[in-house]
């Protein structure tokens, strides 16, 4: 059954959307990173494959800093990367919390404005084993005052 806890992130809560097989044993984790439309039906049904498939599934709700009344569509405009790299940051702390993630088999991964934020949190945050990014919109593009964008940081992060 899916929960929604919550952590607090350099004073803001966020939600953590988490859908987990059931079982004793230890999941390889998936950090999902929603599209523009946020946590709705086509966020959850694919949360629901990857948990079908053996995968506990965690979902941050990287707009928790902007408006409520507004629209995910709006809220958009509020992201900036930094605050976007503090939250999976958050999450990846809220994982290694739980004893039934296997710490050493975390990927990230979303489409569209959610690829373009895995590729952010893979260039950014060294947790992961592996990134799927399907078509991430606005790669080459930074969002609030970051000098890098998710391309250049993850091309600087592989050359490494």
């Amino acid at each position: 059954m899916a929960s929604m806890p919550s952590v607090v992130v350099n004073g803001s809560p966020m939600d953590i959307y988490v859908d987990a097989p059931s079982g004793s044993e230890r999941f390889p984790a998936v950090m999902l990173m929603y599209h523009r439309d946020g946590l709705d039906d086509f966020t959850k049904g694919v949360a629901a494959k990857l948990k079908a498939a053996g995968y506990l599934v965690a979902v941050p709700d990287v707009s928790h800093r902007s408006p409520h009344d507004l629209s995910m569509k709006e809220r958009k405009n509020f992201l900036k990367d930094s605050e976007v790299v503090a939250d999976i940051g958050a999450t990846i702390d809220f994982l290694r919390g739980r004893p039934d993630v296997d710490g050493d088999r975390r990927v990230i991964m979303g489409h569209c404005m959610g690829g373009r934020m895995a590729l952010l949190g893979a260039g950014r945050v060294h947790e992961f084993r592996g990134a799927v990014v399907y078509y991430g919109g606005g790669s080459h593009l930074s969002w609030g005052k970051d000098s890098q964008t998710p391309f250049d940081t993850c091309a600087t992060s592989a050359a490494l």
